[in-house]
């Protein structure tokens, strides 16, 4: 599969449009949810972005948009909810936003969620769009 890292630092269309093709590329099945994570850079979830993360808001109000257009299932940072469905098998994307906060203490974010070896990873499709101060992660799995 692949990697793959969209700098869009200064250009919050160009990240908009591989929000979108990276969504309407992406399969679909009813039964199973993809979700939105927020967290710092060091890995302790955020309950929510801080309004000066204007292109990051835009980047996920077009993330919301996409998915009630097309009816896909999509938990919005509820941390309890996506290990649940993780369990079950039930999780088939994770949109990991990294704010470049540093947390002292915290929830881990995706201490449940891990990979066996690079290789592993390496079988994953990520794509990463690099804001000015944040980071979006799409991995499928």
């Amino acid at each position: 599969m692949s990697v793959k890292l969209i700098k869009a630092k200064n250009d919050l269309e160009l990240a908009k449009y591989n929000l979108i093709l990276s969504i309407k590329g992406k399969k679909r099945y009813n039964h199973l949810f993809s979700s939105l994570i927020i967290q710092s850079i060091n890995g302790f979830h955020i309950k929510s972005i801080p309004e000066k993360e204007e292109d990051m808001h835009e980047i996920l109000k077009t993330l919301r948009i996409e998915y009630e257009a097309l009816s896909l299932n999509l938990i919005w940072n509820d941390l309890p909810t996506v290990k649940k469905k993780y369990k079950k098998d039930a999780l088939d994307r994770i949109y990991l936003v990294s704010l470049s906060t540093i947390l002292k203490s915290g929830t881990q974010s995706i201490g449940w969620f891990s990979l066996d070896s690079l290789k592993e990873a390496k079988s994953k499709n990520i794509l990463t769009i690099g804001l000015s101060n944040s980071l979006l992660h799409i991995i499928d799995l």
